[in-house]
């Protein structure tokens, strides 16, 4: 059994039907059981229907693409997953997640350093919205490969929830008018978030860094 399904009870992966990172996923993934879910991509999406729905689209500071709707919405269709199954501690990944997997045992001991208590556990970001208050002690690079590699993207490209999440975050979400995208950085007061710190190390050369034999290209990385 590989190590992630060790500690987690079950492992969700987002994407969308079309999406050119599935080819190498499995590869990316390999060892790991998993399911994924497929959302909608942008091109099911409508702005005026978003808009009629109650959406706030292209108001500052909830300027969201379509794409990150997409995005958003598949993240929920998880939770709704997991609050069916009445599951707890499930790890959620985006389809462009590269394993750091000298990285795992780390992870594993940061996952056996967090309370009993504990509602959200970041794996694939360098900080928790600049508030280090809750970052793990421990010093190593990050688990999941994203972005430019010293600052992956601030959202849900790797995280684990548990405990109280889905009955503070879920509501939020599910409501358009109160829905916030993947910024629902306001309601972290309400929950015991944990993060994980990095390596402070130089920026990676994108252009000439081997994503694992090239199994993912750069170009596949961030974008939907």
């Amino acid at each position: 059994m590989h190590k992630l399904n060790e500690i987690f009870s079950k492992i969700y992966v987002v994407s969308f039907k079309e999406s050119s990172r599935l080819q190498s996923l499995s590869n990316r993934l390999s060892g790991v059981d998993y399911e994924v879910v497929y959302g909608p991509n942008k091109n099911e999406l409508n702005k005026e229907d978003l808009i009629q729905q109650g959406y706030v689209v292209a108001t500052p500071p909830f300027n969201y693409s379509l794409s990150v709707f997409g995005c958003t919405f598949t993240h929920i269709e998880i939770y709704k997953k997991i609050k069916e199954q009445k599951l707890n501690n499930v790890l959620i990944l985006e389809d462009d997640n590269l394993l750091l997997t000298e990285n795992l045992d780390y992870m594993v001991n940061c996952h056996k350093n967090l309370p009993e208590n504990w509602d959200l556990f970041f794996i694939g970001l360098y900080n928790i919205n600049y508030d280090y208050k809750n970052i793990l002690p421990r010093n190593y690079k990050n688990l999941m490969y994203i972005g430019d590699g010293i600052y992956p993207l601030e959202g849900s490209n790797a995280y684990a929830i548990n405990n109280n999440f889905l009955d503070i975050v879920l509501p939020v979400q599910e409501n358009p008018h109160t829905f916030r995208g993947p910024e629902y950085w306001d309601l972290f007061n309400k929950f015991n978030y944990f993060s994980l710190i990095e390596q402070v190390l130089p920026a990676i050369d994108t252009k000439n860094y081997k994503f694992d034999d090239g199994i993912i290209k750069i170009t596949e990385i961030g974008h939907r």
